[in-house]
C-alpha cells in the first residue's frame, strides 16, 4: 500500500454509486492495520479541515484523518471522485 498525507483543507465529491474505500493506517515496521471501511453514494461530498498541516503538536501525523492509504472494498466498481 502507499501512504499519502493532506497537508491543507480539502474537499472531494464521489462520482457513481456502489464504491467503497478501505482506510489504513501505519504501522511500525513498514505495514498497514485496516481501520475502517467507507461505503458512498453519488454525489457524497466529503470536507475535511486539515489543522497544522496534518500534524499533532509532537509532530506526529495525524492518522487516519491526514495520514492514510486505501484500497477499494468493491474491486467490480470503480471509485471516481472530483
Amino acid at each position: 500500500l502507499a501512504f499519502h498525507q493532506h497537508v491543507f483543507d480539502n474537499a472531494w465529491v464521489v462520482l457513481g454509486d456502489g464504491a467503497a474505500l478501505n482506510v489504513y493506517t501505519p504501522v511500525a515496521g513498514g505495514g498497514a492495520k485496516l481501520e475502517k471501511t467507507v461505503h458512498f453514494h453519488d454525489g457524497f461530498v466529503s470536507w475535511t479541515v486539515v489543522r497544522n498541516g496534518g500534524f499533532d503538536a509532537d509532530g506526529e501525523p495525524l492518522a487516519p484523518t491526514c495520514l492514510h492509504s486505501v484500497d477499494s472494498a468493491v474491486p467490480s466498481v470503480e471509485f471516481r471522485e472530483y
